[in-house]
């Protein structure tokens, strides 16, 4: 939350007085509170949008538009065909092969408006490969006209968020594409699993100590117990 992130902020100025001015660059998501509470605490660092979370907007518009497509079919065949296609519509397009590929177009062939969707998906990801803010920005514009026409309500919104936060999206470049949440999110996932096998924790303190071991890697004891 927005507190949560004064609270931080505010500890690690304690802990080393002048930390937020010295900060030159900071990679967050689009969430309103955050984006408010570093442009007032630290307004000269470079906030960079982080891939992860526009990709994560692109796939979720994409599976509304599945789901909504998925539920108007009345053909047999079709639904057939459309059926188990989820997980192959929202992998990267490169990383389908085989009899996956095939799925794939059969699922993509049966769903009109849903493949539209799934091909603004896969052609938002040149997007991050330019280098230079100038023709990255071109493309982000030809890219939500393009969203904008296919009067795909999902993908239209997430146009225009994009168009709203062009200048940020526009700051990945400018930090010369070198910074990202990807391994804050590794670590997110990490202990989000690490929650997951904590039943039988008594205390914070213990689910703590197992939360330091996954997250760095901590050596283990060769035995639990000295009875071992």
């Amino acid at each position: 939350t927005e507190t949560t992130l004064r609270e931080g902020f505010d500890e690690l100025e304690k802990l080393h007085t002048g930390f937020l001015a010295g900060l030159q660059v900071v990679c967050s998501d689009m969430w309103k509170p955050f984006l408010k509470v570093i442009r007032q605490r630290c307004s000269q660092a470079l906030n960079v949008l982080d891939p992860f979370h526009v990709a994560k907007h692109l796939n979720e518009a994409l599976d509304t538009v599945r789901r909504g497509e998925q539920a108007k079919l009345t053909d047999k065949a079709a639904r057939k065909q459309a059926k188990g296609g989820r997980f192959l519509l929202l992998k990267r397009g490169t990383k389908v092969r085989g009899l996956a590929r095939q799925k794939l177009r059969a699922v993509l062939a049966s769903l009109g408006q849903t493949s539209r969707a799934w091909e603004l998906k896969e052609s938002f990801r040149r997007f991050w490969l330019y280098r230079s803010p100038t023709w990255a920005a071109a493309y982000l514009r030809e890219w939500t006209a393009r969203a904008m026409r296919s009067r795909i309500t999902p993908m239209k919104k997430v146009a225009t968020m994009l168009r709203k936060h062009e200048d940020l999206l526009l700051n990945y470049f400018r930090a010369k594409r070198q910074y990202t949440n990807a391994m804050v999110e590794g670590m997110n996932h990490k202990a989000r699993v690490s929650l997951a096998r904590s039943y039988g924790h008594r205390s914070f303190k213990v689910l703590k100590l197992v939360l330091y071991h996954n997250l760095g890697d901590l050596p283990e004891p060769p035995c639990s117990h000295k009875f071992c």
